[in-house]
């Protein structure tokens, strides 16, 4: 998605979604230690073939909402199979990715409203890049419950 929107000249929406990825990396990490600490094994799937082109930064943050909906379906389930089978620590960790995951499906949804009401306005389009693009990465500093 960051580099479809510098491809198409939106590098403030390209350094939201960079700094995006590099956050669901780190969250991706905490998921992983948790697995590792818990004694189990970390295992990667592959994936299917996912879009790479879209035609306006709209566009980009309709699809970015839309997988954020669906991770947290996903947290929601793990979740629940957690709590019915009385795994606290799972619920506990998955409470802080569900509040994450509300924060991140805020986010997406406000910078598309801004988009919309931007209508086709090069000028307030400009300025919502621009704004977007002065997100800085910074890393999470996560520490899990000493056990």
């Amino acid at each position: 998605m960051s580099l479809c929107a510098e491809s198409i000249g939106h590098n403030g929406i390209s350094t939201w979604l960079y700094v995006q990825s590099c956050e669901e990396v780190d969250h991706s990490r905490i998921l992983q230690r948790y697995l590792l600490a818990q004694g189990q094994e970390v295992k990667f799937s592959s994936i299917d073939d996912v879009p790479t082109h879209w035609s306006t930064p709209l566009d980009i943050m309709q699809s970015a909402l839309k997988q954020e909906k669906n991770i947290t379906k996903c947290i929601h389930d793990i979740m629940q199979k957690a709590q019915s089978e009385y795994d606290y620590a799972t619920s506990n960790l998955m409470s802080w990715f569900i509040n994450e995951q509300s924060e991140e499906e805020n986010t997406c949804q406000k910078i598309i409203q801004q988009y919309e009401n931007a209508s086709n306005t090069p000028c307030a389009i400009m300025q919502i890049d621009r704004d977007l693009g002065s997100r800085k990465y910074q890393p999470l500093q996560f520490k899990f419950p000493e056990t």
